[in-house]
Protein backbone atom coordinates (compact mmCIF):
# COMPACT_ATOMS: atom_id res chain seq x y z
CA UNK A 1 0.00 0.00 0.00
CA UNK A 2 1.55 3.28 -0.69
CA UNK A 3 0.21 7.01 -1.00
CA UNK A 4 -2.03 8.00 -2.98
CA UNK A 5 -2.84 11.54 -3.82
CA UNK A 6 -4.51 11.99 -0.64
CA UNK A 7 -3.16 9.61 2.81
CA UNK A 8 -5.87 7.92 5.03
CA UNK A 9 -6.35 8.95 8.00
CA UNK A 10 -6.92 6.52 10.28
CA UNK A 11 -7.78 6.51 14.31
CA UNK A 12 -6.62 4.25 16.86
CA UNK A 13 -8.51 3.74 20.05
CA UNK A 14 -7.60 1.87 23.16
CA UNK A 15 -4.30 1.27 25.82
CA UNK A 16 -4.51 0.15 29.14
CA UNK A 17 -1.30 -2.32 28.55
CA UNK A 18 1.35 -2.87 26.21
CA UNK A 19 -0.39 -5.27 24.84
CA UNK A 20 -3.49 -3.86 23.85
CA UNK A 21 -0.98 -0.83 22.23
CA UNK A 22 1.90 -2.34 20.33
CA UNK A 23 0.34 -3.73 17.96
CA UNK A 24 -1.78 -0.76 16.54
CA UNK A 25 1.33 1.33 17.29
CA UNK A 26 3.62 -0.69 15.02
CA UNK A 27 0.45 -0.10 12.56
CA UNK A 28 1.00 3.31 13.03
CA UNK A 29 4.13 3.20 12.34
CA UNK A 30 3.60 1.64 9.17
CA UNK A 31 0.96 3.69 7.73
CA UNK A 32 3.48 6.55 8.70
CA UNK A 33 6.13 5.43 6.80
CA UNK A 34 3.79 5.25 3.86
CA UNK A 35 2.56 8.77 3.72
CA UNK A 36 -0.50 8.55 5.98
CA UNK A 37 -2.01 10.01 9.08
CA UNK A 38 -2.27 8.35 12.28
CA UNK A 39 -3.98 9.14 15.83
CA UNK A 40 -4.24 7.55 18.86
CA UNK A 41 -6.99 8.20 21.13
CA UNK A 42 -6.14 6.17 24.43
CA UNK A 43 -7.43 6.29 28.10
CA UNK A 44 -4.07 8.10 29.48
CA UNK A 45 -2.94 5.03 32.01
CA UNK A 46 0.88 5.97 33.13
CA UNK A 47 2.10 2.45 31.43
CA UNK A 48 0.62 3.91 28.29
CA UNK A 49 3.45 6.76 28.38
CA UNK A 50 6.31 4.50 28.93
CA UNK A 51 5.59 2.07 26.16
CA UNK A 52 4.76 5.33 23.59
CA UNK A 53 8.49 6.29 24.66
CA UNK A 54 9.60 4.25 21.64
CA UNK A 55 7.08 5.95 19.37
CA UNK A 56 8.24 9.36 19.00
CA UNK A 57 6.28 11.83 16.69
CA UNK A 58 2.61 9.48 16.67
CA UNK A 59 -0.09 11.84 17.18
CA UNK A 60 -2.24 11.34 20.36
CA UNK A 61 -5.41 12.59 22.49
CA UNK A 62 -6.10 11.66 25.53
CA UNK A 63 -9.72 10.55 26.72
CA UNK A 64 -10.50 9.97 30.04
CA UNK A 65 -12.66 6.95 31.10
CA UNK A 66 -13.24 6.59 34.87
CA UNK A 67 -13.34 2.98 36.76
CA UNK A 68 -16.17 1.44 38.45
CA UNK A 69 -19.75 0.09 37.09
CA UNK A 70 -21.49 2.94 38.98
CA UNK A 71 -19.56 5.61 37.05
CA UNK A 72 -19.16 3.94 33.66
CA UNK A 73 -22.15 4.60 31.62
CA UNK A 74 -21.97 7.85 32.42
CA UNK A 75 -18.19 8.51 31.89
CA UNK A 76 -18.66 6.34 28.24
CA UNK A 77 -20.78 8.75 27.16
CA UNK A 78 -19.26 11.21 27.86
CA UNK A 79 -16.16 9.61 26.64
CA UNK A 80 -17.58 8.79 23.56
CA UNK A 81 -18.39 12.69 22.96
CA UNK A 82 -15.03 13.46 23.49
CA UNK A 83 -13.99 10.70 20.74
CA UNK A 84 -16.78 12.26 18.07
CA UNK A 85 -15.13 16.09 18.60
CA UNK A 86 -11.55 13.92 18.12
CA UNK A 87 -12.62 11.87 15.39
CA UNK A 88 -14.53 15.23 13.53
CA UNK A 89 -11.22 17.16 14.00
CA UNK A 90 -8.64 14.88 13.00
CA UNK A 91 -10.90 14.14 10.02
CA UNK A 92 -10.58 10.41 10.25
CA UNK A 93 -11.77 8.13 7.53
CA UNK A 94 -11.22 4.65 9.32
CA UNK A 95 -10.59 3.54 12.89
CA UNK A 96 -8.81 0.67 14.84
CA UNK A 97 -10.22 -0.79 18.10
CA UNK A 98 -6.82 -1.93 19.80
CA UNK A 99 -8.84 -4.39 22.39
CA UNK A 100 -9.98 -3.37 25.85
CA UNK A 101 -12.06 -0.83 27.64
CA UNK A 102 -10.34 1.77 26.17
CA UNK A 103 -10.91 1.34 23.03
CA UNK A 104 -14.84 1.55 23.14
CA UNK A 105 -15.31 5.48 22.92
CA UNK A 106 -13.23 5.94 19.33
CA UNK A 107 -15.06 2.63 18.50
CA UNK A 108 -18.58 3.77 19.06
CA UNK A 109 -17.57 7.46 18.14
CA UNK A 110 -16.69 5.84 15.15
CA UNK A 111 -20.20 3.70 13.85
CA UNK A 112 -21.95 6.84 14.85
CA UNK A 113 -20.26 8.86 12.66
CA UNK A 114 -20.37 6.12 10.09
CA UNK A 115 -16.66 5.47 9.60
CA UNK A 116 -15.27 2.22 8.86
CA UNK A 117 -14.72 0.11 12.13
CA UNK A 118 -11.94 -2.57 12.58
CA UNK A 119 -11.29 -4.84 15.66
CA UNK A 120 -7.31 -6.36 16.53
CA UNK A 121 -7.53 -9.05 18.85
CA UNK A 122 -4.53 -11.03 19.65
CA UNK A 123 -5.68 -13.64 22.30
CA UNK A 124 -7.32 -16.57 21.51
CA UNK A 125 -10.33 -15.74 23.56
CA UNK A 126 -11.49 -12.24 22.69
CA UNK A 127 -12.38 -9.88 25.40
CA UNK A 128 -15.62 -8.95 26.12
CA UNK A 129 -14.71 -4.85 24.16
CA UNK A 130 -14.14 -7.17 21.22
CA UNK A 131 -16.89 -9.65 21.13
CA UNK A 132 -19.10 -6.35 21.06
CA UNK A 133 -17.29 -4.64 18.92
CA UNK A 134 -16.57 -7.63 16.22
CA UNK A 135 -20.65 -6.99 15.76
CA UNK A 136 -20.06 -3.42 14.58
CA UNK A 137 -16.86 -3.91 12.72
CA UNK A 138 -16.20 -4.17 9.09
CA UNK A 139 -13.05 -6.37 9.90
CA UNK A 140 -11.80 -8.48 12.96
CA UNK A 141 -8.18 -8.95 12.25
CA UNK A 142 -7.38 -12.12 14.46
CA UNK A 143 -3.84 -13.82 15.49
CA UNK A 144 -4.96 -17.35 15.77
CA UNK A 145 -7.74 -19.55 14.00
CA UNK A 146 -9.51 -20.71 16.84
CA UNK A 147 -10.89 -17.36 17.62
CA UNK A 148 -13.17 -17.23 15.02
CA UNK A 149 -15.33 -19.92 16.70
CA UNK A 150 -15.65 -17.39 20.00
CA UNK A 151 -17.34 -15.08 18.03
CA UNK A 152 -20.63 -14.49 17.47
CA UNK A 153 -21.31 -16.81 14.70
CA UNK A 154 -23.14 -13.88 12.43
CA UNK A 155 -19.99 -12.64 12.23
CA UNK A 156 -17.03 -14.59 11.31
CA UNK A 157 -17.24 -14.37 8.02
CA UNK A 158 -16.08 -10.75 8.65
CA UNK A 159 -12.99 -12.35 10.96
CA UNK A 160 -9.60 -12.55 8.92
CA UNK A 161 -7.22 -14.65 10.31
CA UNK A 162 -3.74 -12.64 9.93
CA UNK A 163 -1.64 -12.04 12.83
CA UNK A 164 -0.19 -9.56 14.86
CA UNK A 165 1.76 -6.27 13.80
CA UNK A 166 5.23 -7.14 15.73
CA UNK A 167 7.84 -4.58 16.45
CA UNK A 168 10.72 -4.90 14.00
CA UNK A 169 13.82 -5.21 16.08
CA UNK A 170 11.93 -8.42 17.78
CA UNK A 171 13.46 -10.02 14.03
CA UNK A 172 16.54 -8.27 14.02
CA UNK A 173 19.98 -9.89 14.52
CA UNK A 174 22.67 -8.50 16.45
CA UNK A 175 26.29 -9.18 15.80
CA UNK A 176 28.52 -10.82 18.25
CA UNK A 177 29.74 -6.75 19.16
CA UNK A 178 26.39 -5.90 19.82
CA UNK A 179 25.73 -9.19 22.27
CA UNK A 180 28.89 -7.85 23.92
CA UNK A 181 27.97 -4.85 24.22
CA UNK A 182 24.55 -5.29 25.43
CA UNK A 183 25.67 -7.77 27.82
CA UNK A 184 28.50 -4.69 29.05
CA UNK A 185 25.54 -2.35 29.24
CA UNK A 186 23.10 -4.64 31.63
CA UNK A 187 26.34 -5.76 33.30
CA UNK A 188 25.47 -9.45 32.95
CA UNK A 189 28.34 -11.79 33.88
CA UNK A 190 30.54 -11.84 31.18
CA UNK A 191 31.70 -15.38 31.16
CA UNK A 192 27.74 -17.00 31.33
CA UNK A 193 26.89 -19.29 28.95
CA UNK A 194 23.30 -18.60 28.62
CA UNK A 195 20.61 -16.24 30.39
CA UNK A 196 17.49 -16.97 31.60
CA UNK A 197 14.95 -13.62 31.16
CA UNK A 198 12.19 -12.95 33.33
CA UNK A 199 9.47 -10.66 32.47
CA UNK A 200 5.62 -10.31 33.70
CA UNK A 201 4.72 -7.74 30.87
CA UNK A 202 4.50 -4.15 30.65
CA UNK A 203 3.42 -3.67 34.27
CA UNK A 204 5.29 -6.83 36.47
CA UNK A 205 4.15 -9.77 38.13
CA UNK A 206 4.33 -9.41 42.03
CA UNK A 207 4.49 -13.14 41.78
CA UNK A 208 7.16 -13.45 39.39
CA UNK A 209 9.35 -11.11 41.34
CA UNK A 210 8.79 -13.09 44.70
CA UNK A 211 8.59 -16.37 44.01
CA UNK A 212 10.95 -17.44 40.98
CA UNK A 213 14.67 -16.16 42.33
CA UNK A 214 13.16 -19.17 45.27
CA UNK A 215 12.03 -21.36 42.66
CA UNK A 216 15.44 -21.18 40.95
CA UNK A 217 17.21 -21.43 44.05
CA UNK A 218 15.48 -24.72 44.97
CA UNK A 219 17.00 -26.10 42.06
CA UNK A 220 20.67 -27.80 42.69
CA UNK A 221 23.64 -25.48 41.55
CA UNK A 222 25.12 -27.73 39.17
CA UNK A 223 22.08 -27.41 37.10
CA UNK A 224 21.94 -23.65 37.28
CA UNK A 225 25.47 -23.34 36.23
CA UNK A 226 26.67 -21.37 33.58
CA UNK A 227 23.26 -18.88 33.12
CA UNK A 228 22.74 -16.02 34.28
CA UNK A 229 19.68 -14.46 35.06
CA UNK A 230 17.76 -11.28 33.99
CA UNK A 231 14.78 -10.28 35.29
CA UNK A 232 12.60 -6.65 34.21
CA UNK A 233 10.54 -6.90 37.76
CA UNK A 234 7.99 -3.74 36.07
CA UNK A 235 8.20 -0.22 37.32
CA UNK A 236 8.05 0.79 40.95
CA UNK A 237 8.87 -3.32 41.46
CA UNK A 238 13.03 -3.45 41.43
CA UNK A 239 12.80 -3.51 45.12
CA UNK A 240 10.90 -6.12 45.30
CA UNK A 241 12.82 -8.36 42.89
CA UNK A 242 16.38 -7.81 44.34
CA UNK A 243 15.05 -8.86 48.23
CA UNK A 244 13.84 -11.67 46.73
CA UNK A 245 17.16 -12.41 44.71
CA UNK A 246 18.87 -11.20 47.88
CA UNK A 247 16.72 -13.81 49.83
CA UNK A 248 17.22 -16.64 47.76
CA UNK A 249 20.71 -16.02 47.76
CA UNK A 250 21.34 -15.74 43.95
CA UNK A 251 22.22 -13.09 41.55
CA UNK A 252 20.12 -10.90 39.21
CA UNK A 253 20.13 -8.11 37.14
CA UNK A 254 17.01 -6.51 37.71
CA UNK A 255 15.08 -3.75 35.59
CA UNK A 256 12.14 -1.90 36.06
CA UNK A 257 11.12 -1.75 32.78
CA UNK A 258 13.06 -1.78 28.65
CA UNK A 259 11.82 -0.35 25.84
CA UNK A 260 14.93 -2.50 24.19
CA UNK A 261 12.52 -5.80 24.48
CA UNK A 262 14.46 -6.87 21.36
CA UNK A 263 17.99 -7.01 22.77
CA UNK A 264 17.42 -8.35 25.55
CA UNK A 265 15.32 -10.96 23.63
CA UNK A 266 18.50 -11.47 21.64
CA UNK A 267 20.82 -12.28 24.25
CA UNK A 268 18.43 -15.05 25.98
CA UNK A 269 18.24 -18.54 25.89
CA UNK A 270 15.04 -19.30 27.67
CA UNK A 271 12.74 -16.71 28.83
CA UNK A 272 9.94 -16.86 31.65
CA UNK A 273 6.91 -14.95 31.23
CA UNK A 274 3.40 -14.04 32.06
CA UNK A 275 0.74 -15.49 28.94
CA UNK A 276 -0.19 -12.01 27.24
CA UNK A 277 -0.84 -13.05 23.54
CA UNK A 278 1.34 -10.22 22.64
CA UNK A 279 4.42 -11.57 23.84
CA UNK A 280 3.97 -15.25 22.91
CA UNK A 281 3.54 -13.54 19.36
CA UNK A 282 6.71 -11.98 19.57
CA UNK A 283 8.52 -15.11 21.18
CA UNK A 284 7.59 -17.22 18.89
CA UNK A 285 8.79 -14.52 16.17
CA UNK A 286 12.18 -14.30 17.65
CA UNK A 287 12.24 -18.08 17.99
CA UNK A 288 12.65 -18.53 21.84
CA UNK A 289 11.49 -20.85 24.21
CA UNK A 290 9.45 -19.93 27.45
CA UNK A 291 7.98 -21.10 30.13
CA UNK A 292 4.53 -19.31 31.05
CA UNK A 293 2.73 -18.51 33.94
CA UNK A 294 -0.58 -17.03 33.29
CA UNK A 295 -2.13 -14.51 35.01
CA UNK A 296 -4.50 -16.66 37.12
CA UNK A 297 -7.49 -14.43 37.83
CA UNK A 298 -9.04 -13.21 34.64
CA UNK A 299 -12.62 -14.75 34.44
CA UNK A 300 -11.81 -16.24 31.20
CA UNK A 301 -8.20 -17.38 32.29
CA UNK A 302 -7.30 -15.65 28.48
CA UNK A 303 -3.37 -16.06 29.19
CA UNK A 304 -3.50 -19.56 29.93
CA UNK A 305 -5.78 -20.04 27.00
CA UNK A 306 -3.36 -18.41 24.78
CA UNK A 307 -0.12 -20.18 26.92
CA UNK A 308 -2.28 -23.81 26.38
CA UNK A 309 -2.19 -23.73 22.43
CA UNK A 310 1.73 -22.58 22.19
CA UNK A 311 2.07 -25.66 24.61
CA UNK A 312 -0.07 -28.39 22.61
CA UNK A 313 1.92 -27.19 19.91
CA UNK A 314 5.63 -28.29 21.68
CA UNK A 315 6.66 -24.02 21.86
CA UNK A 316 6.16 -23.58 25.18
CA UNK A 317 6.12 -25.15 28.74
CA UNK A 318 3.45 -23.91 30.95
CA UNK A 319 3.53 -23.74 35.02
CA UNK A 320 0.72 -22.41 36.98
CA UNK A 321 1.25 -19.89 39.49
CA UNK A 322 -0.06 -21.94 41.87
CA UNK A 323 2.87 -24.22 41.64
CA UNK A 324 5.31 -21.62 42.55
CA UNK A 325 7.65 -22.76 44.40
CA UNK A 326 7.27 -26.52 44.12
CA UNK A 327 8.68 -29.58 43.26
CA UNK A 328 7.51 -30.23 39.96
CA UNK A 329 7.61 -26.43 39.14
CA UNK A 330 11.72 -26.96 40.29
CA UNK A 331 12.08 -30.30 38.11
CA UNK A 332 10.20 -28.66 35.02
CA UNK A 333 12.86 -25.54 35.45
CA UNK A 334 15.47 -27.82 35.63
CA UNK A 335 15.24 -30.01 32.99
CA UNK A 336 15.34 -27.05 30.37
CA UNK A 337 17.93 -25.63 32.05
CA UNK A 338 20.34 -28.65 31.62
CA UNK A 339 19.38 -29.14 28.06
CA UNK A 340 20.32 -27.28 25.51
CA UNK A 341 18.97 -29.51 22.82
CA UNK A 342 15.48 -29.45 24.27
CA UNK A 343 15.55 -25.40 24.59
CA UNK A 344 16.40 -25.58 20.73
CA UNK A 345 13.46 -27.66 20.08
CA UNK A 346 10.83 -25.55 22.16
CA UNK A 347 12.80 -22.70 20.32
CA UNK A 348 12.58 -24.13 17.13
CA UNK A 349 8.81 -25.41 17.29
CA UNK A 350 8.07 -21.46 18.15
CA UNK A 351 9.38 -19.99 15.16
CA UNK A 352 7.33 -22.44 13.20
CA UNK A 353 4.21 -20.83 14.04
CA UNK A 354 5.36 -16.95 13.66
CA UNK A 355 3.60 -15.04 11.10
CA UNK A 356 6.09 -12.16 9.64
CA UNK A 357 3.73 -11.29 7.24
CA UNK A 358 1.12 -10.21 9.70
CA UNK A 359 1.18 -6.40 9.19
CA UNK A 360 1.26 -6.34 5.27
CA UNK A 361 -1.82 -8.48 5.43
CA UNK A 362 -3.96 -6.06 7.45
CA UNK A 363 -2.42 -2.86 5.36
CA UNK A 364 -3.86 -5.08 2.31
CA UNK A 365 -7.05 -5.46 3.72
CA UNK A 366 -7.64 -1.72 5.25
CA UNK A 367 -6.85 -0.77 1.46
CA UNK A 368 -10.23 -2.48 0.37
CA UNK A 369 -11.91 -0.63 3.72
CA UNK A 370 -11.66 2.90 1.90
CA UNK A 371 -12.25 4.83 -1.41
CA UNK A 372 -9.68 3.97 -4.30
CA UNK A 373 -9.04 7.45 -4.74
CA UNK A 374 -7.75 7.26 -0.90
CA UNK A 375 -5.44 3.61 -1.23
CA UNK A 376 -3.91 2.11 -3.83
CA UNK A 377 -1.88 -1.00 -3.84
CA UNK A 378 1.74 -0.60 -4.08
Amino acid sequence: MRRAETGLRVVLSGGGSGGHLVPGLELARALLAEGHSALLLRPGRSVEQRVLEAYPGLAQHTVPLANGRLRLPLSMLRATQHARRALRDFEAQLVVALGGRGALPGALAARTMGLPLVVLEQNLVPGQANRLLARLAQRSFLAFDETREELPSRVRARAVVTGMPLRPEILRRRSPEDRARLVESLGLPEDAQRTLLIVGGSQGARALNTKLPLLLASIPAAQRRGWSFLHISGPGREEEARKAWETAGLAATVLGFSSQIGDLLSLSDLVLCRGGAMTLLELAAAGKPSVVVPYPWHRDDHQGRNAQWFAERGAARVLREEKLPSDEAAAMLAELLASEELLQTIGANAASLGRPDALREILCELGELVPETLLEPS
